[in-house]
């Protein structure tokens, strides 16, 4: 009956005439209204992880290595203990650096006994001297000895002498000791082998009874992943929007989140823009410093990175799915009132300017505004289409399904109580 109306209402129109909206049944649709909401303007790229600083721990001596007290992926601190060095050499060198230091410090103090002797002769010999020249005067004295209490003066003068180099030798012997006994103390210190940053530690290449060189042999990689950096790139036609809002002591916002798991995010901040745009590709690389306490991320990892450039407030925002396209563009279809509707009410086509995704909903730039209800489903509709909205109280409420068009409701009792 209802495929007959139907074919009876189309051959009622003229030939190469489309049946009015009218003849058609309102269509079942459900609406979501435009909202207005602060959105951020943003830039969607693929980024890598990398560690916020990586040491390379070697070797400041060469030893047999006697411990390794770490485990492979232990997270370590600053100063703590990696490995250890057999320092016995080094405790040797530095026992004689000390015994050197003790022999210089007695040198010197044999050598300032000695210049306190040689004064004492000196001035001695000077006051003989002068008495000497007193009775040279009156001839009571003879030249000879005259000669010798000036030669008593002159050897007394030597020996003051040589008991000042003695005393500058002996100094710089314990300058010497001195550092020969910090360089022993360094090289023992050495041996014991700490970790020069917090992070995590990789795998140990070398075991207890391996002979080490110094700066040649690598012991373990430590990497420090908090913060991490997340190193990524825009498109040259992108990078004047970047230059636009990024502020060199605030930065700007970063999103990341790793693919495998898209409900964790972590925010960060743009530090670093490169200073060149790269040949062949157009791009230029990006850094942002993200918090990675909880070790979420980690080195040398892909996540998606979120730019965040500005925010655009009072932005429309309209479900994704409502959004359709034709030769004329995306457009939406928006509930409007329509007097030869059934229903009074018509889907009414607009074309739209769509901006940036947010989560399933859209900005819409032009086209809808605040206060419009877009169709968000139903069946094939076309412009001014017939449109009804499903019962206050749903299909499951009171009021039960809508009857088909073309059928009344049924009064015939349940189906328990037919008869066969």
């Amino acid at each position: 009956m209802v495929i007959l109306l139907g074919l009876l209402g189309v051959a009622g129109c003229k030939r190469g005439e489309l049946p009015k909206a009218a003849a058609f049944p309102p269509a079942l649709v459900t609406v979501a209204p435009v909202t207005l909401a602060d959105v951020p303007v943003y830039l969607d790229e693929i980024g890598k992880t990398t560690a916020d600083e990586i040491v390379t721990v070697k070797p400041q001596v060469d030893g047999i290595v006697t411990k390794v007290l770490f485990h492979d992926g232990d997270f370590v601190t600053a100063g703590q203990e990696l490995c250890d060095i057999d320092d016995r050499p080094f405790r040797a060198e530095l026992d004689s650096a000390n015994a050197q230091l003790k022999a210089a410090y007695a040198n010197v103090k044999t050598a300032n006994a000695k210049l306190d002797q040689a004064t004492a002769q000196q001035t001695l010999a000077k006051q003989e001297l002068d008495r000497a020249k007193l009775l040279a005067a009156t001839k009571a004295v003879s030249q000879e000895d005259l000669e010798t209490r000036i030669n008593a003066v002159t050897v007394a003068n030597g020996e003051i002498e040589a008991a000042n180099a003695a005393i500058q030798t002996a100094n710089a012997a314990i300058e010497a000791a001195h550092a020969t006994i910090e360089t022993a103390t360094l090289r023992v210190e050495y041996c014991t082998i700490k970790s020069p940053v917090t992070g995590r530690a990789g795998q140990h290449l070398v075991d207890p009874g391996n002979v080490v060189k110094q700066n040649d042999t690598s012991l373990v990689v430590v990497q420090k992943i908090d913060p991490i950096w997340v190193d990524f790139t825009v498109a040259e036609s992108d990078f004047p929007q970047v230059r636009q809002y990024f502020q060199p002591d605030k930065g700007l916002a970063v999103e990341v989140t790793s693919p495998d798991d898209p409900g964790k995010m972590r925010q960060g901040t743009l530090s670093f823009i490169d200073n060149t745009i790269q040949d062949g590709s157009g791009t230029i690389k990006l850094r942002a410093t993200v918090k990675n306490d909880d070790h979420l991320f980690w080195p040398g990892q892909f996540v998606r990175v979120r730019l965040i450039l500005t925010t655009l407030t009072n932005a429309a925002l309209i479900p994704a799915q409502a959004i359709q396209l034709s030769q004329q563009g995306s457009f939406v279809y928006v509930l409007a009132d329509n007097a030869k509707s059934p229903s009074g009410k018509g889907a009414a086509m607009h074309l739209i300017k769509a901006g940036q995704r947010q989560g399933d909903k859209i900005v819409i730039a032009e086209g809808v505004k605040e206060g419009d209800q877009v169709i968000t489903d139903g069946a094939m509709l076309f412009p001014d289409a017939p449109v009804r909205l499903p019962p206050p109280g749903g299909f499951g409420g009171p009021g039960g399904p809508p009857a088909a068009a073309g059928n009344p409701p049924s009064t015939k009792p349940a189906a328990a109580e037919d008869k066969p």
